[in-house]
């Protein structure tokens, strides 16, 4: 039978042995740190995907897999990537390329609900986003902004949902970034005192609704409110303006949805956002692609 104690002494006799046989012993000061560098994530989410093979993971040696794509050569030698990346090929020392991915989930939603949260999809539970991750783990920068927000969401709420957590750990979700956020000024009819009034008039009477029912949906809406409130007072607000921007700047990024969500995207990061994901639709292919990509991929290498 081994006790505590033996297996301790087991234990620190091996230690000493390695020691004595010339392996090397770290203590606690010299284990080395893995702290992530990055301190804000843009993710661009591309709904449906590209073709692997006429973009990142070609198949040069196998044509009849490869089709008619031609494989060029990068900047890291032993990495091939699709014709169509021929500015991203002089800037492969810059990305991490993952070619090991693979998945029993050949749905969409099941898809993209794995993509997003790293678990299947279940009838009992739903698991938390990347965003509601990031949120939670990694906390805000910003008193006024949200630490996560999705542009262009689509999948009903699965980017932005905080899962299992509380609500408050949820991303913002925004449809469209040339509308940013609406209804954040209070109307003109009413008027500042008018407004704190009516707030004041409404705290009072959830506050004992409040106190008795202390669940995770009654504090959902508190949060919302809150956050709500405390954006509308705050200049952070217009971090959502993109049309603040220059139009030289739009016109870099591209005045479409997905290239203005980018815009938006880079705005947030400015002010303290931790994470922000824009999505694309339209990549996904069955029929007829031969020698063309979808329409708004067209200017997908520009810049």
């Amino acid at each position: 039978m081994t006790t505590r104690r033996s297996f301790i002494h087991q234990t620190s006799t091996g230690l000493a042995g390695g020691a004595a046989f010339g392996l090397p012993l770290l203590s606690a000061a010299q284990v080395p740190s893995y702290r992530p560098k990055a301190k804000n994530v843009i993710m661009l989410y591309m709904s449906g995907g590209m073709s692997h093979i006429d973009g990142l993971d070609p198949k040069p040696e196998n044509k009849e897999v490869q089709g008619d794509t031609n494989v060029i050569s990068t900047n890291v030698d032993g990495i091939q990537v699709g014709e169509h990346f021929s500015r991203l090929s002089k800037h492969m020392d810059k990305c991490a390329v993952i070619r090991s991915m693979s998945t029993t989930q050949g749905a969409h939603a099941q898809g993209a609900y794995y993509q997003h949260t790293s678990y299947t999809m279940r009838g009992t539970i739903r698991h938390p986003s990347i965003g509601a991750w990031v949120s939670r783990m990694a906390g805000n920068e910003s008193s006024n902004l949200p630490a996560a927000v999705v542009v262009n969401e689509r999948n009903q709420g699965l980017a932005s949902s905080a899962g299992y957590m509380e609500s408050k750990f949820a991303a913002l979700p925004l449809g469209d970034a040339a509308d940013g956020l609406n209804n954040l000024s209070i109307p003109k009819t009413i008027g500042q005192s008018r407004q704190d009034k009516r707030l004041s008039i409404a705290q009072s009477m959830n506050a004992k609704f409040t106190a008795s029912k202390n669940l995770k949906n009654v504090r959902a809406y508190d949060h919302a409110y809150t956050d709500a409130l405390r954006l509308m007072q705050s200049d952070d607000k217009n971090a959502f303006d993109i049309h603040q921007e220059p139009e030289s700047m739009k016109e870099l990024y591209g005045q479409n949805k997905f290239g203005e969500g980018c815009l938006l995207a880079r705005r947030l990061i400015e002010r303290g956002v931790k994470f922000v994901e824009v999505m694309s639709g339209g990549w996904d292919n069955h029929n007829d692609i031969q020698g063309s990509f979808p329409e708004n991929c067209n200017n997908l290498d520009q810049g």
